[in-house]
């Protein structure tokens, strides 16, 4: 085995070295696990990605406006940051598509989820609780 790709998602099994590996979409960003999948952002293709972990293959790709940057997986779904436009979108995972949207407004860079809410960063400093 090597090292990973650059542009892959990659499963690594530690007892025995071996690999699997998958391309997700153009230059992909950022990553969550959750829900049963792991999900990959990729801001090129404006899109998240969703990766069957047992087999390592992309399932489904789901549209989302703006430039999506980072994602979390929240107790009602998922998240997704557009840095670009200063939103934070709601993925239904089961439906596959955003049911919702909310400003959070400009310079936002960091996203997760726990409490009960959202948390946003912004780079000013400013932090954002969303009820999930």
């Amino acid at each position: 085995t090597g090292p990973p790709i650059p542009g892959r998602l990659a499963r690594i099994n530690p007892r025995t070295g071996s690999t699997a590996s998958t391309q997700v979409g153009r230059n992909p960003r950022h990553l969550a696990v959750g829900e049963g999948a792991a999900w990959v952002v990729s801001p090129v293709d404006g899109a998240v990605y969703r990766i069957d972990p047992a087999t390592v293959t992309v399932t489904d790709r789901i549209p989302v406006r703006g430039l999506p940057t980072r994602i979390t997986v929240g107790p009602t779904g998922l998240w997704v940051l557009d840095s670009a436009g200063g939103m934070l979108h709601r993925i239904d995972p089961e439906g596959s598509r955003v049911t919702g949207s909310v400003s959070v407004g400009p310079g936002v860079v960091a996203v997760t989820a726990g409490q009960q809410s959202v948390w946003v960063a912004r780079g000013d400093g400013t932090i954002l609780r969303i009820e999930d």
